[in-house]
């Protein structure tokens, strides 16, 4: 299995992540935040968790469905910034899509 080597911008830790992982260049994060009804599209995050038992909830569903329908894999960013899916590590065991950098696909 191919592996990248990310960090992740938020906690300037660096993990291995499948190259397979679903991410989306930071432009298309930032632009489908921004047409969202999402409070997200007020500012473009460095991470966002997806709850889904907060008030918010459809909401980031939506959003989450945008950016799942938009990606592309961490391996096509390699050597440069994108945003990363990181299924079940925020709030709660939710989905976290995350500004990382791709140091490294082996």
């Amino acid at each position: 299995m191919t592996t990248a080597t990310v960090t992740i911008h938020t906690t300037n830790t660096t993990t291995a992540v499948p190259a397979n992982r679903l991410a989306l260049h930071p432009a298309v994060f930032a632009r489908l935040c921004a047409e969202s009804t999402h409070p997200a599209g007020l500012g473009v995050p460095d991470e966002l968790h997806i709850t889904t038992t907060t008030d918010d909830a459809a909401e980031l569903d939506a959003l989450d469905d945008a950016f799942r329908g938009r990606a592309q894999t961490v391996g096509d960013f390699a050597g440069t910034v994108c945003v990363a899916l990181f299924a079940g590590t925020g709030i709660d065991g939710c989905d976290v899509w995350a500004r990382v950098t791709v140091d490294e696909v082996a």
